[in-house]
């Protein structure tokens, strides 16, 4: 497998338009289905379609109201909580955090992750088109990135502003650390997130967690040319309204 670990590598990849999400492997399950209808694992026409369905849904959404939803909430559940509420689903947070177990390759699933899907589904009101698809893809990807933001932040709560400390922070921890696309040969090419944030041409002393570094905000963590973060102005609001409830 290519790997890629320079700034310049990272973000040519991103924009690369034959560079493609892998497909996951083909499941005959209720999380075969999802990966299957969420803009997350698709391409071309299918991926346009479908990252519609979850724009619409963020665009409604207040970020400074999720913040101050957020304030007070546990770490590991906070951003299933808060757009859930938002969303208008009702839904278990517990439920979401078992279905995002298995969610992201290369994770090989298991039955009880199948079982938390199709629970999940049936919360969503059981059928299975492309807007639940998208109501499922908000609350699995917002459980495992932004509760791997709060947590990679905590430790470096009180360095500074709860923006500045989460933007260096998707710099020096990003909570998913690597992304894999696929040649039309069908090879893969793994993106080291946390080396081509780290990398010392772009960011002075790369290795120090550092809130006042000039440069932070060209972090390649939300993504950047084809496929960027649909929901990172959404995912900042909530871990900031965490951080601050964290130190009252």
């Amino acid at each position: 497998m290519l790997v890629l670990r320079t700034y310049d590598q990272v973000s040519a990849a991103l924009a690369d338009e034959r560079l493609i999400v892998p497909p996951p492997p083909e499941r005959d399950s209720a999380l075969g289905w999802l990966r299957s209808a969420v803009c997350r694992f698709s391409s071309g026409a299918a991926h346009a379609r479908r990252r519609a369905l979850v724009d619409a849904p963020l665009r409604a959404l207040s970020p400074d109201a999720l913040r101050r939803s957020a304030r007070g909430r546990a770490p590991e559940t906070a951003a299933v909580e808060v757009l859930a509420e938002a969303l208008g689903v009702a839904v278990e947070p517990a439920l979401v955090v078992a279905a995002a177990r298995a969610y992201l390759p290369p994770v090989e699933p298991t039955p009880a992750d199948d079982a938390a899907v199709a629970a999940l589904l049936a919360a969503l009101g059981g059928v299975r088109d492309e807007p639940t698809a998208a109501r499922a893809c908000l609350l699995l990807q917002a459980c495992a990135s932004t509760a791997g933001l709060i947590r990679n932040a905590l430790p470096y709560k009180d360095f500074g502003e709860p923006e500045a400390v989460l933007v260096e922070t998707l710099r020096h921890s990003p909570p998913i650390p690597v992304l894999r696309r696929q040649r039309p040969d069908g090879a893969l090419v793994e993106l080291d997130l946390v080396a081509a944030n780290r990398d010392p041409e772009v960011f002075a002393d790369p290795d120090t967690f550092d809130v006042h570094r000039a440069s932070n905000k060209r972090h390649l963590t939300f993504g950047v040319g084809l496929r960027p973060c649909p929901g990172d102005s959404h995912a900042l609001a909530i871990a900031a309204g965490v951080l601050e409830g964290s130190s009252r």
